[in-house]
């Protein structure tokens, strides 16, 4: 069995990880919704007719490994699924970019809930 140096291990683990983060933007939380709650999604805020809070930013980062999937749909999903766990009713893609292997694919979005 080959063992790798722990530089090297820890460098194989990290590229692995895929990560979410959302950084809430109002004091007061709003309650979640079921996962996979109907979301509206935009792409451009001006297409937006009704008055909206900002509730959160979400990113979510894939894996960089080879097996894992970097498609804009799955970092759509992730995006989505987080925006029903900050109560959200709709959500505003800044940026979804495809990854493939040895690079990840982002995405970026703002979850709003009408008023």
């Amino acid at each position: 069995m080959k063992l790798f140096p722990l530089p090297t291990a820890l460098m194989l683990v990290a590229l692995g990880c895929a990560s979410t983060q959302v950084m809430p933007l109002t004091p007061v939380g709003q309650p979640a919704k079921p996962e996979g709650c109907r979301l509206e999604v935009f792409t451009d805020e001006s297409r937006i007719q009704r008055k909206y809070t900002e509730l959160a930013i979400i990113t979510h980062k894939t894996k960089m490994d080879a097996f894992s999937s970097k498609s804009g749909a799955v970092i759509t999903d992730v995006l989505r699924k987080e925006a029903c766990g900050v109560g959200a009713d709709a959500l505003i893609l800044r940026s979804v970019v495809h990854g493939r292997w040895g690079d990840a694919g982002t995405g970026e979005a703002i979850a709003i809930r009408f008023q």
